[in-house]
């Protein structure tokens, strides 16, 4: 049987502290018929690295899966409901994207409106789009954060890959969806579109 939770990290301290000793109590009663899955983002991660929630510091930490070929169908089906998408089609979108939400979205619509034309045709467009303003439009205003992130915007490996950052910045682009745990999920990188897409962005504004 497996428990899943989600909104964990939302909750209120006190309600933490009652959920983690339900938890605790399941997991010493039947923990050989029960796993518990708390699902959650950067403030989970948080809570597990302090010390104030013991049940969370002993949890086994994984990462969502990749999207697959499945997801990308449900996600057409549910923006375009009259139309089929092959078989070809979803991998393009699914490799051009990399996984990442909304770039398979736009990446779709393109392909709906312009089913014979290169995927990169749109990348200026989408380079140039409100979304990626608001990522990159902060850092401008901090000299400091403005070179960090130019620099590793050099990089095509940051580091090695785990699931918790020390340095805010690295931290802040995990978590905001930037960058990926590739190679076998052993080295930290960006996600194509968003490192071409940050030096552009940058070089616009030297």
């Amino acid at each position: 049987m497996c428990i899943l939770v989600t909104g964990f990290e939302h909750c209120a301290w006190e309600a933490q502290q009652s959920l983690a000793s339900v938890f605790r109590s399941l997991n010493e009663t039947n923990g050989q018929k029960i796993s518990i899955v708390i699902c959650g983002g950067e403030k989970l991660v948080d809570l597990a690295d302090g010390r104030d929630l013991s049940y969370l510091n002993h949890a086994e930490a994984k990462e969502w899966p990749d999207m697959d070929m499945d997801e990308v169908n449900q996600i057409h089906q549910k923006c375009f409901p009259n139309h089929l998408l092959s078989t070809s089609t979803a991998l393009e979108i699914l490799q051009a994207s990399n996984g990442h939400l909304w770039l398979l979205e736009q990446y779709m619509a393109f392909r709906h409106q312009y089913p014979n034309d290169d995927l990169s045709l749109i990348h200026d467009q989408l380079a140039q789009s409100s979304y990626v303003c608001r990522i990159f439009m902060p850092f401008l205003k901090d000299q400091k954060k403005h070179d960090m992130i130019c620099q590793l915007l050099q990089k095509d490996v940051i580091g090695p890959a785990n699931f918790r950052y020390t340095k805010p910045l690295i931290k802040k682009l995990y978590w905001n969806n930037l960058l990926i745990r590739a190679s076998n999920y052993t080295k930290l990188m960006w996600r194509p579109f968003f490192q071409k897409a940050g030096l552009e962005f940058f070089w616009l504004y030297i």
